[in-house]
């Protein structure tokens, strides 16, 4: 993997990282943002942008299975391939 996959590939895992954290335990990231001024939105924003980069950086050190970006190309296939199968069941429903 070259060093510029490497770095797509560990922002990728990052993202994908704080993702996952964000919509299961979002505090451990960010304070609620209806609690915050304008101020605080900024620093916390800052703050993970910041935490962002340096997990990127940390995981770019790491070995990157190369399993990682064909997972996500193939999550885009079963996301096309489901809109396709709900607009056909709908296709199918509008007939009857």
């Amino acid at each position: 993997m070259s060093t510029d996959a490497k770095l797509i590939a560990a922002a990728e895992l990052a993202d994908h990282y704080i993702e996952i954290i964000l919509s299961e335990e979002p505090a451990l990231l960010v304070e609620k943002i209806a609690d915050q001024g304008a101020k605080d939105i900024a620093k916390s924003a800052k703050a993970l942008a910041e935490f962002r980069l340096q997990l990127a950086k940390a995981l770019a050190e790491q070995p990157i299975p190369e399993y990682f970006e064909e997972s996500e190309e193939e999550e885009e296939e079963e996301e096309e391939e489901s809109a396709e199968d709900g607009e056909e069941a709908r296709d199918e429903h509008a007939d009857k």
